[in-house]
């Protein structure tokens, strides 16, 4: 049998409310990586010179792209040159295929809905612990990431730093022990230091007084 599920009162960790996105995100992260290890490299259409790269197969028969086969194979992102099929491989033109070779890029081509849910999965993941997906967006406007971050302090390292405090301060006997989070405040110090400042021009506060209302 199965662990139960908790109990409405008993805390979740979520590194266990997340185990599924967690599994899922890795499978995508297999997915891709066995992409990205593919061969790759690119076609560039040439004269055909008479040497077809034939090998002779188990058989005794030859094939006429085992040697085209195995240079992609062994690509690694390198110019291969694919002999024109408009001689009809070395048999005249009349028996050249209807279409030729085109010189294209081969390799990692993962759907657009994979690279999609592998993003929504990172988010969602981290939201799980505590942290604003805006984060983890490249293309974020600054005043999104700072209020991101705001909240990550406020709501998660900040409390997660008060209880650490508290469980060293019973280990070392010093009951008064904190953790300074000034650091991690300084782009809220901005925030609160400006709101002060003008508290003081335009309504006349003591600055002092505006920088208690604050939080200074």
């Amino acid at each position: 049998m199965g662990k139960p599920p908790p109990h409405p009162g008993e805390a979740v960790p979520p590194w266990a409310s997340a185990s599924l996105s967690g599994r899922l995100l890795a499978g995508v992260e297999r997915q891709l990586a066995g992409e990205a290890s593919s061969a790759s490299g690119y076609f560039l259409v040439g004269p055909d010179t008479g040497d077809r790269g034939q090998a002779a197969d188990s058989d005794g028969s030859t094939d006429p792209q085992a040697g085209l086969l195995a240079d992609m194979k062994n690509a690694r992102g390198r110019t291969m040159i694919a002999p024109t099929m408009k001689a009809g491989g070395g048999a005249g033109a009349g028996n050249a295929p209807e279409h030729d070779y085109e010189s294209v890029r081969f390799g990692m081509a993962p759907p657009p809905t994979t690279v999609e849910v592998r993003r929504d999965l990172a988010r969602e993941i981290a939201a799980t612990f505590g942290v604003p997906p805006v984060l983890l967006d490249a293309k974020a406007p600054g005043a999104a990431l700072r209020e991101g971050w705001r909240f990550l302090v406020g709501t998660m390292a900040i409390p997660l730093a008060q209880l650490v405090a508290a469980q060293l301060g019973e280990a070392l006997g010093e009951p008064a022990l904190q953790l300074d989070m000034r650091k991690a405040l300084a782009a809220e110090r901005t925030v609160q230091a400006m709101a002060a400042a003008r508290l003081a021009a335009v309504e006349g506060v003591d600055f002092a007084t505006a920088s208690e209302i604050v939080g200074l």
